[in-house]
């Protein structure tokens, strides 16, 4: 009925009527994920997107998008094929955009490059795009498929539409822990339970994220640097966060050393004791982030929320246990990482990764899209919550 409408008022006459050639389109959906994925933890705020070019079943051209502010995937690949994208089927892993950012709209080069038809994995969340990239290639007479591994597009940018659909950042709480189920020991030592490999990768987790956050008790009794550790890691250092809300933070603590932003999130500022505190932090390059707290507990939605607004898109939650377990009572929590190291360590004292209310996992929470696999002599879990 709207296509009738659309030939009678001249809006939609050229629009054709997508065909979808369901094996070649995810062959070739495959490859352009594939391409994104090398940006992992390199394009934030934007999202990762990969482009192919295919002509007569061959790939004539492909690229993906490497850093915010630089070219796009689509821009990118077109440049590359020149005159030979005249007739040939672009493979993107998201919506075309159809705005001006810091770069130009995408659609206007896919346009003019005589590209015939445009597959794309999924939609663009971000409310300047979401669809609107697609009319226009549609009202250009440009064929239009979307869907093509629509899931696996969104696992990809995960953080991408988590920001974009929930309005907060995305969270993934990690841990290691004994084949007994201990953190620590009786008396809170903790270093090294997992292997070389698994702490290696746990960096590597680190450098995907915007942030690392952790308690003012991992800071006080581990002295951590919280930095990515990688001989391949060359770029922005991930944000330090500390929920502190007595800021008890020393200043001398090894992570003011290192070349991040520290922000401190803190009870309101009064009185002098807490003001004199606050100052030698701020004199550290600490941005103090005032929320109020009940029982020296942050509300973690308003913390998510405050780190959104200073341009936080992701939080990699390294605990201690009470932090772990705040986020998972205020079900915020969108992917865990759990390390599993073959040792058994014993003890009288509860070492639970998270200290948390159990009516908030009353039904036992279930959990989504589980892969389990070996790093060195460990075991790793990673796993999505439903909520």
């Amino acid at each position: 009925m709207n296509d009738e409408k659309g030939i009678k008022d001249g809006s939609k006459k050229h629009r054709p009527m997508p065909t979808v050639k369901k094996q070649t389109d995810i062959f070739f959906m495959q490859r352009a994920l594939e391409l994104a994925a090398q940006a992992r933890g390199q394009t934030s705020p934007n999202p990762m997107v990969g482009a192919v070019l295919v002509k007569n079943g061959k790939i004539i051209a492909e690229a993906w998008h490497q850093k915010a502010g630089e070219d796009h995937a689509e821009r990118i690949a077109l440049k590359k094929a020149g005159k030979s994208a005249q007739g040939a089927t672009l493979y993107v892993s998201l919506e075309p955009c159809c705005h001006f950012g810091k770069t130009p709209p995408c659609v206007d080069i896919i346009k003019q490059s005589g590209v015939s038809r445009v597959v794309a994995a999924v939609r663009d969340p971000f409310p300047q795009v979401s669809g609107k990239g697609f009319d226009v290639l549609k009202d250009a007479g440009i064929e239009v498929v979307e869907g093509v591994l629509e899931k696996e597009a969104r696992r990809l940018n995960e953080v991408f539409f988590t920001v974009h659909e929930k309005k907060r950042p995305f969270v993934m709480l990690k841990w290691a822990m004994s084949l007994d189920g201990r953190t620590s020991d009786d008396w809170g030592h903790s270093k090294w339970i997992t292997c070389e490999q698994s702490r290696e990768f746990a960096h590597r987790l680190r450098s995907w994220h915007d942030a690392i956050l952790v308690g003012v008790g991992t800071i006080i009794a581990d002295k951590p640097k919280l930095t990515v550790r990688l001989r391949d890691f060359n770029r922005t250092q991930p944000a330090c966060i500390i929920l502190d809300p007595k800021l008890d933070t020393p200043p001398d603590s090894p992570c003011f050393n290192e070349d991040h932003e520290i922000y401190i999130i803190s009870s309101p500022i009064k009185g002098i004791a807490l003001k004199n505190k606050a100052e030698k932090l701020i004199q550290k390059k600490a941005k103090i982030i005032s929320i109020d707290a009940h029982n020296e507990k942050f509300h973690i939605p308003t913390v998510l929320k405050e780190l959104l607004q200073a341009g936080i898109q992701s939080i990699f939650v390294e605990g201690g246990r009470c932090v772990a377990g705040s986020f998972f009572e205020a079900e915020v929590v969108d992917k865990i990482g759990a390390f599993i190291a073959p040792k058994i360590i014993g003890g009288f004292a509860p070492t639970s990764p998270l200290i948390c209310n159990p009516s908030c996992n009353k039904d036992f929470r279930p959990l989504q899209d589980v892969a389990i696999k070996t790093i060195g002599s460990d075991v790793y879990i990673e796993a999505y919550l439903t909520l």
